[in-house]
């Protein structure tokens, strides 16, 4: 049993809402399933709970987040 597999990308602010009950992980669940093409987002659907990586990336209304598990 290996590590599981995990993927960083830059998000759309709005799509989740954070989690409360995990004060320092910065965790946010999404609020809705988002697909693209684009190698540098990352495909996730509702409910998926992503941690946070960088909310400051330069890029007005994106975040950074990581997704564990298989996509």
């Amino acid at each position: 049993a290996g590590e599981e597999p995990f993927v960083s990308t830059i998000l759309p602010k709005g799509v989740f809402r954070q989690r409360d009950d995990t004060p320092k992980a910065q965790r946010a669940v999404a609020l809705f399933d988002f697909e693209t093409n684009e190698d540098d987002c990352l495909p996730f659907t509702k409910g998926d709970v992503l941690t946070i990586t960088n909310v400051d990336t330069g890029e007005e209304g994106w975040w950074e987040a990581m997704l564990a598990g298989e996509i």
